[in-house]
């Protein structure tokens, strides 16, 4: 026993002041207060602990950090000070705490956030490629977020060209056949795939099964039940029209506000153009559906709001003909998504933990039978 302790290698990964918020109240304000901060990796442990000074030999205060916690950007308004990010749970249940951590500046937030999950994650040695990604990510989106949507020239809106979508659906079309997936799991008839996590901002996923109708018939199905009021209008139930748009490839240029129900999360906004793709305009035989995110000079300005991105996602239908000559369908849905900062974990989260997938499942068989009774109906 004595031996395996002596190889038990104790390291100290980080270690800098930092403004922590007090896990007391008074009259329901929080203080801050500025502790030395220490994450140590001993074995298979990691343990961010905070000390009243630097030459104190016990904490103040420590927390164990399991596979269960992760750091994560603020929501708009959650706190006031500056540089701040959250340790903590990746879904807040009230039983564990949230640590609130300001730094002094913004290079120092993203060191601290990148180190502590690759050291939860076990792999202390990419720290420093992954605070190199943080940081790419965060001056591209604080240039975008920069730009004042009057600063958008009406005539930059190259989405409303016939070529460019296009060219989008082919590139979905190409991610749903030849694209990296991983973790491929088929039940149901139904395969469930993804990117890999690893320094990727979107969360992308397939979703694969076979439907029995014709190609035509699913993709005049999938038209009038995604309008308001259809059968599965969901995503598109509270959506505000800023710009339609006419031609072989007809859609909308529309945005949306979808409420987040948890706590501390503020609700998403979506701007993306939908278009739907009939048959005759592609090279591959293919039809269905593609969204995807746009600035529009439309878009209102509303506060306390983050702006998710869809990167090129949607429904590839494609034929096929069964061994006795039926011709049925093959839904292709891929989904390429950033829901931003807490969110995003959360679904990075969901589907490692299998409930995402479950999820997607149940969804895909929703859509099927709502297919069948149509065509019931119909007598088709």
């Amino acid at each position: 026993m004595a031996a395996a302790r002596q190889h038990t290698e104790v390291k100290v990964i980080r270690q800098g002041w930092c403004v922590k918020e007090s896990g007391n109240t008074f009259m329901g304000q929080y203080n801050w207060r500025r502790r030395w901060f220490s994450l140590v990796y001993k074995g298979s442990d990691v343990t961010l602990s905070y000390y009243r000074n630097q030459t104190d030999k016990q904490p103040a205060g420590s927390v164990r950090l399991d596979k269960t916690y992760c750091t994560r950007e603020l929501e708009i308004g959650e706190k006031s000070k500056p540089h701040c990010f959250a340790v903590g749970p990746l879904i807040d249940n009230g039983a564990v705490r949230t640590y609130f951590m300001s730094c002094e500046s913004e290079q120092d937030k993203l060191e601290w956030m990148a180190v502590i999950d690759a050291t939860i994650e076990g792999v202390p040695e990419r720290a420093e490629k992954r605070r190199q990604t943080i940081a790419l990510k965060h001056r591209s989106k604080t240039a975008i977020s920069k730009l004042p949507m009057s600063a958008i020239p009406e005539d930059n809106q190259e989405y409303l060209d016939h070529h460019y979508r296009l060219d989008r659906w082919h590139r979905l079309c190409q991610i749903a056949t030849t694209g990296q997936w991983k973790k491929i799991d088929t039940k149901d008839d139904i395969t469930v795939a993804r990117f890999t996590f690893k320094e990727q901002s979107m969360v992308v996923i397939k979703i694969d099964g076979v439907a029995s109708a014709t190609k035509d018939v699913v993709f005049t199905f999938l038209q009038r039940s995604t309008r308001q009021g259809g059968k599965l209008d969901y995503p598109f139930r509270h959506e505000n029209v800023l710009q339609e748009i006419e031609g072989d490839l007809p859609g909308n240029v529309f945005y949306c506000q979808y409420p987040v129900p948890l706590p501390r999360i503020s609700p998403r906004l979506v701007c993306a153009v939908r278009t739907w793709v009939p048959e005759y305009c592609t090279r591959n035989g293919t039809s269905g559906l593609l969204v995807f995110s746009v600035d529009h000079p439309g878009l209102p300005k509303m506060k306390g709001m983050e702006r998710a991105e869809i990167q090129p996602s949607g429904i590839i239908l494609t034929a096929e003909r069964k061994p006795d000559g039926k011709e049925v369908t093959r839904l292709t849905v891929v989904a390429q998504l950033d829901a931003q900062k807490t969110l995003q974990r959360m679904l990075r989260g969901a589907y490692k933990s299998g409930l995402l997938k479950i999820g997607i499942r149940s969804g895909f068989q929703h859509i099927c039978q709502h297919l069948r009774r149509q065509m019931e109906l119909f007598d088709v």
